[in-house]
């Protein structure tokens, strides 16, 4: 059973996920709050739900509320900046359904005043207009009198401009034009003096000021200009004056989560299972949303096209810019071989080794999305959580698994390569040591209620690590291998003799084909002290046609990598597979016999 603190789940395919939330959405439609919002025709914007998918995109869920003006419109300035086309909707509560939405840039203008410490003499001059001062000049004089004015020109066009990082918020990038609405090439003073009369001074001959009341802060005024992006919402005529509540709900890049996994015990029948989530966040903050953990990866065609109601030009995948190996990195992939999963499916072999951080996420999601529900949760802009998914207690038995893939000579049908994890030692030493390696694997059994989605799995036995590796996605009542390490006490070989070759046995076409006989010998030896279970599996081309000790056979179609070079689409592929027990000390040989043709 699940531990008891763990978060709701709930499975769902894709299109009942989101028709989910959208009756969550108007679950409560007509029912506004009962105190009435501050008249504004600006919508305040808040986060109600994320559902995070394991790809790097996430679906956002906001909740919106305003008052209508004389008109029926509400607008909003938090804007995202990344959606994806045709996942942009809205949804209203209440009476009044949504006529129209526009997006559009709009241009707003505004003082703004700040107070700061004068900085210059011109500053400090023109804030002490009206006071009486003593001026050092720089030729060691002192000029006593009260300052007139400063000589300056009327402020001029706006001289900067400054572009907020649409990253810094998640939201809309915001253009600034910021001019600061003060007197240019001020260089003059003048001043009026008991001795001289009025007089007129260059500012850059003024070495101090002095002065009883000197003031030495100012008050800075500028102008400001922005363009910024606007979504309104337009309710009609008929609903002028009313508060309004609009769900926003759109799929967007920049966040994902990652499942990891503990399994430790004593790890002899059972051990407890542990998943945590780990969440990457490069969008907006968040706080105190519900979050969903989605197990699968949606079939999204338009996932990379820009929804033309954020006005953007191209689809800003802000995970890609912030964190890019784990968006793209490129893993060898050997657990296809080593972990047992290999099944000698070319494909499978040719394709290339992406995981990021699982193959499984490459992949579209065909199956049902199962979803973990957590009611709050809060996390900043550009930081990372783990969050505890759940704990339970699984079954297991040890597996000790040999998987060997013969690759033969076009022309003589020699076994030239083999895979399963041979290392290629060439030239390097005489010593062929685990040539056929043997892995020790856990066979976990999902007894719980939810399913297993792939991730990197920690093996921990009493404390003390045992490694790392994959554990691949499992079904509810199903089964899965976790490799362990390559045991160094159970050891495996091969051997193959020709036992018949028949010339001319086949003519297609133009080609004439040998029939070529092998008797092969799987041997596999136990060192340990105690009693294990092994699986064989044999993949070659060719026919399989006998195979001692219940050996089961698969006869499949021809693929071309069971052949060195040249390839022969007269030969099937076979894959064999063997389960035995072994004593302590105990060898047991597994003989198979197998024909196939050869030019």
């Amino acid at each position: 059973m699940l531990d008891k603190t763990t978060p709701r789940s709930t499975r769902f395919s894709l299109a009942t996920l989101l028709l989910f939330i959208a009756a969550n959405l108007l679950a409560n439609t007509g029912a506004l709050a009962e105190e009435r919002h501050t008249p504004s025709e600006r919508v305040s914007l808040e986060t109600d739900r994320v559902v995070v998918f394991k790809d790097g995109y996430t679906l956002f869920v906001k909740r919106a509320t305003g008052t209508t003006n004389d008109q029926g419109v509400v607008y909003m300035d938090k804007v995202p900046d990344a959606a994806v086309l045709g996942s942009f909707w809205t949804i209203a509560e209440g009476e009044h359904p949504i006529l129209s939405t526009t997006a559009e840039w709009v241009e707003s203008e505004e003082l703004r005043h700040r107070e700061t410490d004068c900085v210059t003499q011109l500053e400090l001059l023109r804030t002490n207009e009206g006071r009486k001062v003593s001026l050092e000049l720089v030729d060691d004089r002192i000029v006593k009198g009260k300052i007139l004015e400063v000589l300056e020109l009327d402020p001029e066009e706006p001289s900067s401009v400054v572009r907020i990082d649409p990253l810094a918020s998640g939201l809309a990038p915001t253009l600034e034009t910021v001019h600061e609405l003060a007197p240019q090439r001020g260089s003059l003073v003048a001043l009026a003096t008991a001795d001289a009369g009025r007089i007129v001074l260059p500012v850059a001959d003024v070495r101090s000021v002095s002065g009883n009341d000197l003031v030495t802060r100012m008050e800075r005024v500028e102008k400001v200009t922005r363009r910024t992006k606007r979504l309104s919402y337009a309710f009609g005529a008929a609903a002028t004056d009313r508060d309004v509540v609009v769900h926003l709900m759109y799929f967007t890049p920049g966040m994902r989560w990652i499942p990891t996994y503990r399994l430790s015990g004593e790890l002899a029948t059972d051990a407890e299972l542990s998943l945590q989530a780990e969440i990457l966040n490069e969008v907006e903050d968040i706080d105190g949303a519900a979050l969903d953990l989605v197990v699968g990866v949606p079939n999204f065609r338009f996932k990379e096209v820009v929804s033309p109601l954020v006005l953007e030009r191209t689809l800003r995948h802000a995970l890609r810019e912030a964190a890019p190996n784990l968006m793209g990195q490129m893993i060898r992939n050997t657990f296809t071989q080593r972990a047992g999963e290999w099944r000698g499916d070319e494909t499978a072999r040719s394709q290339p080794d992406v995981m990021a951080p699982a193959p499984e996420l490459a992949s579209a999601g065909s199956h049902d999305l199962f979803v973990y529900n957590m009611p709050s949760f809060s996390l900043r802009k550009g930081a990372r959580a783990t969050v505890a998914v759940w704990r339970d207690r699984v079954g297991l038995r040890h597996l000790y698994t040999l998987d060997v893939g013969l690759v033969r000579n076009g022309s003589t049908g020699a076994t030239s390569a083999r895979r399963s994890g041979t290392p290629d030692l060439g030239d390097a030493s005489p010593l062929e040591l685990a040539k056929y390696r043997v892995w020790h694997q856990l066979e976990l059994e999902n007894g719980s209620d939810v399913p297993w989605t792939t991730g990197p799995a920690m093996l921990l036995r009493n404390g003390l690590p045992l490694g790392q590796d994959l554990l691949t996605y499992t079904p509810v009542g199903g089964s899965s291998l976790l490799p362990v390490t390559v045991a160094v006490d159970v050891r495996g070989d091969l051997r193959e003799t020709e036992i018949e070759r028949t010339p001319n046995a086949l003519r297609v076409d133009s080609s004439s084909y040998t029939l070529v006989r092998k008797r092969g010998e799987i041997t596999i030896t136990n060192y340990k002290q105690e009693r294990i279970t092994s699986r064989v599996r044999l993949s070659l081309g060719g026919k399989v046609e006998e195979a001692g000790r219940d050996g089961s056979i698969a006869l499949n179609e021809f693929r071309p990598g069971d052949w060195e070079a040249r390839q022969h689409a007269v030969n099937n592929h076979t894959d064999v597979e063997w389960t035995i027990e072994l004593d302590p000390g105990q060898t047991t040989t597994l003989d198979y016999i197998t024909s196939f043709y050869t030019r």
